[in-house]
């Protein structure tokens, strides 16, 4: 099952079907099913990106396997993940991304991608047979700690506690990227608004911001899930109050507000 550099077999690989193939999730083969949101997350080919989403959304997981579909997929691949806090940053190692490679489907990533000799060290976590490489490191004051790597991959973490001004720091990290490593270039960053002046806001002010759009099967109206949608039981339609299937919701459409821009931003609600 090893990757070669070959770019055309490259290309086949759909990254969304290869995570559901590969990775588990507390002990059960990983699924996008209903989540349709998350599909041009992974099959995008996006460049520049980033989630802006409340709490217990799947934000890790979709950092987890959207790395580890990296690091399986592109040879000589080397990425950066960082978060505010050391402690973010082991939990994210140890309990995420260590555990996609340590309890994959039919043990295939141990099998057939990492040798005993590899690290997989909570600050460094390597895969020889593609040559891959990811540090995780802890983002302190403007990121002077993470100068002097050089990666094609950076993915930010709980951004909003992170000064805006420490991303141009870690993006120098990138400066090589495409003559570098796999000679290719992505970055992401997630994070959850607490005001309308933290990071996370701020970078989503600059996106695309897409925003999932689900039609009313009664009335045909376009709308984005809110409070006006909420009932004590169930979900409603908020110009003519009937019910919206959940069917309707798993299948709607992400919306651009600003399509031109390339910095492509997603906001994933609760609902």
């Amino acid at each position: 099952m090893m990757i070669t550099d070959n770019e055309e077999k490259e290309k086949k690989i759909i990254p969304s079907i290869f995570a559901e193939s590969i990775y588990k999730l507390d002990g059960r083969p990983f699924r996008l099913t209903d989540r349709h949101y998350l599909k041009p997350i992974y099959d995008g080919g996006i460049e520049n990106g980033m989630i802006m989403s409340g709490r217990q959304v799947e934000k890790s997981t979709t950092n987890s396997t959207h790395i580890a579909n990296h690091m399986l997929l592109m040879p000589n691949f080397k990425g950066l993940y960082f978060a505010p806090l050391t402690s973010q940053v082991k939990e994210f190692s140890n309990e995420r991304l260590g555990k996609l490679f340590e309890y994959s489907q039919l043990d295939v990533i141990k099998r057939e991608f990492i040798d005993k000799k590899d690290s997989q060290a909570v600050f460094l976590k390597e895969i020889k047979k593609t040559n891959s490489t990811i540090y995780l490191k802890h983002c302190y004051g403007l990121g002077d700690n993470i100068r002097g790597i050089t990666v094609n991959g950076i993915w930010g973490d709980e951004i909003q506690d992170i000064h805006i001004d420490a991303l141009p720091v870690i993006k120098e990290c990138q400066a090589h990227a495409l003559e570098a490593g796999s000679r290719n270039r992505v970055t992401w960053y997630t994070g959850t608004p607490k005001t309308y002046s933290n990071t996370i806001q701020q970078k989503w002010d600059q996106s695309s911001q897409a925003e999932w759009v689900v039609k009313c099967p009664h009335c045909n109206t376009y709308q984005v899930m809110g409070i006006k949608n909420l009932t004590p039981d169930k979900f409603v339609c908020r110009k003519c109050k009937m019910e919206l299937p959940k069917r309707s919701i798993i299948n709607g459409l992400w919306v651009e507000k600003a399509p031109k821009r390339e910095f492509k931003g997603f906001r994933i609600s609760q609902l």
